[in-house]
C-alpha cells in the first residue's frame, strides 16, 4: 500500500504536469491533503473524526468528498467548488476534476447503492455527472455538462450536450 507521502507526491506531480503547482492551487491542495488524511482516519475505524474532516473539506473548499471513496495517487482539482465524490467511488489514479463534477449513485437497488469505478488518467470537466455502477476506462475525457450513465471504453471522449446551431 502506498504511503501518505507517496500519494501526496503523486498528487503534486500531477499538478505540476497540469502546468500548475500545489501552491498555485490552494483549494485543490487543501482538498487533496485533507482527503488523504481523512481516508486514513476513516480506514482506521474512526468514523466521527473522518466526518469532521469531510465537513472541513466542504467548508474550506466547497468540495464534498466522502471519506469512503478510494482514489489512487494523482488527484487534482482545477476548481473545487461543487465537486461531489460519493462514498463508494473507486478511481485508479491521475484523476483530474473540474468544478461541479459529480461522481455518484443513481438510485438504491437490492445490491445497495451503485457508484462508478474510474480508470487511470481520466479528466472530468466542468459540471459533468457520472452516475451509477458503471466503469469508466483508462485515458477517458468526459466533457463539460456530460451526463454519463453507461460504461465508457478506454481512450474515449464523452461530449456534453451541444447547443443548436443558429
Amino acid at each position: 500500500m502506498r504511503t501518505f507521502l507517496a500519494e501526496l507526491q503523486a498528487d503534486s506531480a500531477l499538478a505540476h504536469q497540469r502546468k500548475s503547482s500545489m501552491l498555485a492551487s490552494p483549494f485543490s491542495t487543501i482538498a487533496v491533503v485533507l482527503y488523504r488524511l481523512g481516508t486514513r482516519v476513516h480506514r482506521a475505524g474512526w468514523t466521527k473524526p473522518a466526518s469532521l474532516v469531510q465537513c472541513a473539506i466542504q467548508l474550506l473548499t466547497g468540495a464534498d468528498i466522502a471519506m469512503g471513496a478510494q482514489i489512487g495517487p494523482g488527484l487534482f482539482f482545477h476548481h473545487t467548488v461543487g465537486v461531489v465524490i460519493g462514498p463508494d467511488v473507486v478511481a485508479q489514479g491521475n484523476l483530474v476534476l473540474f468544478g461541479g463534477a459529480v461522481l455518484g449513485a443513481r438510485s438504491k437497488t437490492d445490491r445497495g447503492w451503485g457508484f462508478p469505478t474510474i480508470g487511470s488518467n481520466v479528466e472530468i470537466f466542468i459540471k459533468a455527472t457520472v452516475l451509477g455502477p458503471i466503469v469508466i476506462g483508462d485515458d477517458v475525457k468526459i466533457g463539460a455538462h456530460a451526463l454519463v450513465l453507461d460504461d465508457v471504453a478506454p481512450k474515449a471522449t464523452v461530449k456534453g450536450p451541444c447547443p443548436p446551431s443558429r
